[in-house]
């Protein structure tokens, strides 16, 4: 995350990594048109989004009852099997996979 300050009227923040790997004009292009506090900008799915969480957790950031709340409120809008491919190399979000998997969350 960058904070560009224009002529001291407002703050932009540009985004230009998201776990270490560059944001694509594809990954842009992908996201939705959405209003947030009143401010038309682009939204990534919540698939997208779930999946950069969970590819960041590690041994040293692995708050599970974090991300709970949020993975309840999305749930029915989540691909599941693609955020499983996608962080299949990363074990904490393969053991948080199977936490919601037990309490009924992706089922």
């Amino acid at each position: 995350l960058f904070k560009a300050c224009v002529e001291d009227d407002f703050v932009i923040d540009v985004l230009h990594r998201l776990n270490g790997v560059p944001v694509s004009a594809a990954m842009i292009a992908s996201a939705a048109e959405r209003e947030v506090l009143a401010l038309r900008m682009p939204v990534l799915s919540p698939t997208q989004v779930l999946t950069e969480k969970l590819t960041a957790l590690n041994e040293h950031h692995c708050d599970f009852a974090g991300l709970l709340p949020g993975v309840r409120a999305v749930r029915e809008q989540v691909d599941w099997p693609r955020v499983r491919q996608d962080t299949a190399g990363n074990d904490f979000a393969h053991a948080f996979l199977v936490l919601t998997d037990r309490l009924g969350i992706t089922a």
